[in-house]
């Protein structure tokens, strides 16, 4: 891509296919012409653009730094720039699915991630851009693909503590499925059990052991608690129910409630928000100075 108006087409392409706003469309061009503008900003990206489409690896956390002091030269968010990155990264990605035979359905379900984190962090900050950039280096690493409603990575089971079922047993580093729930709605049953049926079918050829495939889950959606704040009716509580609960942990500070209230402090409890069920009875959890849960589950499919 040698010319301004190319990489102008691939920022609104992708914002079409992913149905980005309109404003987060112009605030993502705005903040690309601020960097053509800088020839050394935009060298050094144009130069990653063709280092990832030479290699198979980029070191993104070192590369997100750089670009990150790049945006605070320019006045530019850096969250913005990150997303701008990755966005102008998607066709070359977009051709090694091709190259994997990876069905289109699965790439542009992994796009939309950007879309998810975009929208987390202007609910957060008022910005067009994401605070998840090192996140989403596993979609651009291969290793991390959205399979409808869910996500999943292979990774070695995180568990010292052996785990056995109908004979077949897990240990520290058997393979397994690692799930990740974006926040794009709600989590009805129908999507999730659609989304494990694919992740068997897709990742079965990963597996050389007689096994079972199994998926393990660290959420604060597997909270036990919530069994006693929210209704049996509460999706929350019917997608933990697909989870057998290996162990959970209590947290007394506030870095899980980002997700659930859309602020990053949420030290002031008086002055949350308690617009859904979820957040009134978060509330009063905090109101009463009792701990927030986090829980470790295993699914097998």
């Amino acid at each position: 891509m040698e010319y301004k108006s190319e990489y102008i087409d691939v920022i609104h392409n992708f914002c079409v296919d992913c149905e980005f706003p309109s404003e987060a469309e112009t605030a993502l061009v705005s903040a690309f012409e601020k960097t053509f503008a800088d020839r050394e900003a935009f060298s050094y990206i144009a130069d990653r653009i063709d280092e990832y489409e030479k290699r198979t690896y980029l070191p993104f956390i070192c590369v997100l730094q750089v670009i990150s002091y790049y945006a605070k030269r320019d006045d530019i968010s850096e969250y913005t720039m990150h997303l701008l990155f990755y966005i102008l990264l998607s066709e070359i990605l977009h051709k090694r699915y091709i190259y994997s035979g990876i069905p289109e359905t699965v790439f542009h379900d992994s796009m939309m991630d950007l879309r998810w984190k975009m929208n987390e962090c202007y609910n957060v900050y008022g910005i067009w851009g994401t605070f998840a950039g090192n996140w989403t280096s596993g979609f651009y690493l291969m290793k991390l693909f959205a399979l409808g409603r869910l996500q999943y990575e292979l990774i070695g089971y995180p568990s010292n503590n052996t785990y056995i079922k109908n004979g077949y047993f897990w240990k520290l580093e058997t393979p397994v499925l690692n799930v990740h729930i974006p926040s794009s709605g709600s989590l009805k049953e129908e999507d999730c059990y659609a989304s494990y049926a694919i992740a068997k079918k897709f990742y079965t050829p990963y597996f050389i052991s007689e096994a079972p495939i199994a998926i393990v889950c660290s959420s604060w959606l597997l909270s036990p608690y919530h069994n006693e704040m929210l209704p049996e009716t509460s999706n929350i509580r019917r997608f933990a129910s697909d989870f057998e609960l290996i162990s959970s942990k209590d947290y007394m500070d506030n870095h899980i409630l980002w997700r659930i209230f859309g602020k990053m402090d949420c030290n002031d409890i008086e002055n949350l928000p308690r617009k859904t069920l979820l957040q009134i009875k978060y509330v009063e959890r905090l109101e009463k100075g009792l701990p927030i849960g986090m829980g470790f589950g295993i699914r097998i499919i």
